[in-house]
């Protein structure tokens, strides 16, 4: 997968490419996973919620602030186990 935006720099600049887990989709505070988010194929930090509900965290956070999601409207599709920049 190909990380497109801003959103996660400056550790996952625009460009960069990512491995992902498709087998690894549990939910672990603070890791990155590859979600479908409303059709929207995004890569971002996640966080469990009480309520079945599920924080959205990017590392741009000043463009960029957290979202609070209810967990049936994601799909989590993997969690990011690698990446590469190229400078």
């Amino acid at each position: 997968m190909i990380a497109d935006g801003n959103s996660m720099e400056p550790v996952i600049p625009d460009g960069t490419t990512v491995g992902i887990d498709l087998g690894n989709k549990t939910i672990r505070d603070g890791k990155i996973y590859a979600i479908n988010h409303g059709g929207l194929l995004r890569i971002k930090l996640l966080y469990n919620m009480p309520n079945e509900q599920v924080k959205i965290r990017s590392y741009n956070t000043e463009e960029h602030p957290d979202e609070i999601a209810e967990l049936q409207d994601i799909s989590v599709l993997g969690k990011v186990f690698w990446y590469s920049v190229l400078l």
